[in-house]
C-alpha cells in the first residue's frame, strides 16, 4: 500500500520513499500514529519495507 506525506503511519517500521517512477530514493524509520515526513515533491510516496515493533 502507498502512503503520502502527512498521512498517519499505520505500523511502525522502515518505509521506502519512492518517486513517481517507482524508484526508491531513501528509507526512513516511521512510528505508528505519527505523520509521515514531508517528501521532496508531492508525487512521492512511502511503502513499508520492514515492520518493527
Amino acid at each position: 500500500m502507498k502512503y503520502k506525506s502527512g498521512q498517519t503511519v499505520p505500523q511502525s517500521g522502515i518505509y521506502g520513499m519512492y518517486n513517481a517512477q517507482g524508484q526508491k530514493c531513501n528509507e526512513v524509520t516511521c512510528v505508528k500514529g505519527e505523520p509521515f515526513p514531508p517528501t521532496q515533491s508531492p508525487d512521492m510516496y512511502y511503502k513499508l519495507v520492514r515492520a518493527t515493533q
